[in-house]
């Protein structure tokens, strides 16, 4: 919150000007309604010589623990399932230089079961977590009146970036194997894999974002 603001608001309430009269004039002054709007949200409506600033919400534990275990769970669940994936093109499909082999590769008998196996048990596990963990954290910022919390705030703009600059690297990536002549089908689809999940990253925490800056 700008201390312009709140300076001139008290100096203004001090000489027996009402909020009414503040407003219209940091309105014609060229202040955008939207902040003038979020700043009187944060002040009681009681007339009163300086601005009588609302409680400050506490942020509870609880509120921490839930955002980070909702992350945590969301991770371990999108890199199991890009694993997945992952795995199965490094089984059956050659790299750039015709060779099968790769992160996930292993030509140890029943590798790739084992492999599959123990990323789906991961998902399995994972996924309803992802969704009942969400709830409950949507549930706990409705109850204490917080609109987001800022731990979750945090983690959610730190997604974002490791998603954007998980597509840096995917461009950086496939302009060098394309110069160096290394391109192959296995490393085409893999960067299409992350790329979409970091496209559909972005999407999924957008309304999010947006309704948050619109209400800060």
């Amino acid at each position: 919150m700008s201390t312009v603001l709140i300076d001139f608001v008290k100096d203004a309430m001090r000489l027996g000007k009402n909020r009414d009269e503040i407003t219209a004039a940091l309105r014609a002054a060229g202040w955008p309604e939207e902040q003038l709007v979020s700043f009187w949200d944060k002040y009681h409506t009681a007339s009163f010589p300086v601005p009588i600033p609302k409680p400050t919400l506490y942020a509870s534990p609880r509120l921490t623990t839930l955002s980070l275990f909702y992350f945590v769970v969301l991770y371990i669940s999108m890199y199991s399932a890009a694993a997945i994936l992952f795995t199965f093109l490094d089984y059956h499909l050659p790299d750039g230089r015709g060779e099968m082999a790769g992160f996930y590769y292993s030509s140890s008998v029943g590798a790739l079961g084992d492999q599959i196996r123990s990323y789906l048990a991961v998902i399995i596990a994972s996924v309803p977590l992802v969704y009942l963990s969400n709830r409950a954290l949507q549930r706990a910022m409705r109850t204490s009146g917080q609109f987001i919390h800022g731990t979750h705030l945090k983690l959610l703009s730190l997604t974002l970036f490791v998603a954007a600059i998980f597509m840096l690297c995917n461009t950086i990536f496939f302009i060098y194997y394309f110069i160096s002549g290394e391109l192959s089908l296995r490393f085409i689809i893999k960067i299409g894999i992350l790329s979409t999940v970091s496209i559909a990253i972005y999407f999924y925490f957008k309304p999010e974002i947006v309704a948050y800056e619109k209400k800060a």
